[in-house]
């Protein structure tokens, strides 16, 4: 993404990484954690990735800027 963001100029202060991708790597902790319900819950309620895509790219380009509301369209 950094290369993107830089091929297009774009200023990427606002992107959050963690919003559109999961982390890199593998916890063997979360698999170990997984048989106790509570820990189950926790992983379960994790926050599902917005969808990252190609217009979205394009209207950050077009904005010379990562605006995440104005790009996602969120009105709230």
């Amino acid at each position: 993404m950094e290369k993107f963001f830089d091929k297009f100029d774009v200023d990427y202060q606002e992107f959050e990484f963690q919003r559109y991708f999961n982390g890199e790597g593998f916890n063997p902790l979360k698999l170990l954690l997984l048989p106790f319900p509570s820990f189950r819950r926790k992983f379960q309620n994790e926050v599902e990735k917005v969808p990252l895509t190609l217009g979205m790219l394009a209207k950050g380009v077009e904005l010379r800027k990562w605006d995440t509301e104005k790009i996602e369209g969120r009105t709230d």
